[in-house]
């Protein structure tokens, strides 16, 4: 297991930095409404990853983009209200 953060989103995107950079995450949504979840800052809810109440989901950026191969991020940015936990993996 790698860093761990638990956060309380306040319903703007938040910024959630690491020391490592890697390419997946898990996101748990502890909340009661859906949560979004982007490796962009400010990021639209259409193009970002929509993670129910209650559920928790890898993402990954660029998983399969063979020309982007390597490319890893220290900071996953997340929308929504209520308490989540993000995970390196």
């Amino acid at each position: 297991m790698r860093n761990v953060k638990r956060v309380t989103l306040t319903g703007d995107w938040t910024a959630i930095q690491f020391d490592d950079k890697v390419k997946n995450y898990f996101v748990k949504n502890f909340s009661s409404n859906a949560i979004y979840v982007s490796f962009e800052a400010n990021d639209t809810e259409d193009t970002s990853f929509k993670i129910s109440a209650g559920i928790g989901e890898r993402v990954a950026i660029n998983q399969s983009n063979l020309e982007m191969v390597g490319y890893k991020t220290d900071t996953i940015y997340v929308k929504g209200t209520g308490e989540v936990e993000i995970q390196q993996m």
